[in-house]
């Protein structure tokens, strides 16, 4: 009995691990460099996410260039997983907040309002899906 349910167990992980790697996004994985650009924006990001510290290194890209800083978010409780990006603009004091699936990116106020919201593509800012449009900055 105690054979058959290790095997359950190791069954049920590799099926995890195939569903996590068929909705693997951007963001998701291992450590990597990622290019975003904010759909209908002239904005962009460009991140080095360090999975091993859990670090971000990123430049806003397009319209503004901005250093920022941040965290990589957790997926189902556990460290680094992926699933988001936590984000300091501290030239403009806003949170940005980018997610993995869905698409989206959200900037927070320093009082938790969103500022503004979109969705995202990959690729560097002005030539991916609508990338030519106003920046998120007034």
């Amino acid at each position: 009995m105690k054979n058959y349910k290790i095997i359950g167990l190791m069954v049920l992980a590799c099926c995890l691990l195939v569903a996590a790697g068929a909705q693997a996004g951007a963001l998701f994985g291992g450590s990597r460099t990622a290019d975003i650009a904010l759909d209908g924006f002239c904005d962009g990001v460009h991140m080095d996410i360090n999975y091993n510290s859990g670090k971000v290194i990123a430049n806003r890209t397009g319209c503004l260039s901005e250093p920022m800083v941040g965290t990589v978010g957790a997926l189902n409780g556990k460290k680094y997983a992926g699933g988001a990006v936590t984000l300091m603009d501290p030239a403009n004091a806003l949170y940005m907040v980018i997610k993995d699936t869905p698409q989206i990116w959200l900037y927070y106020s320093l009082d938790g309002t969103v500022f503004v919201s979109g969705t995202y593509s990959v690729g560097v800012a002005g030539t991916a899906k609508g990338g030519a449009g106003p920046s998120t900055m007034p």
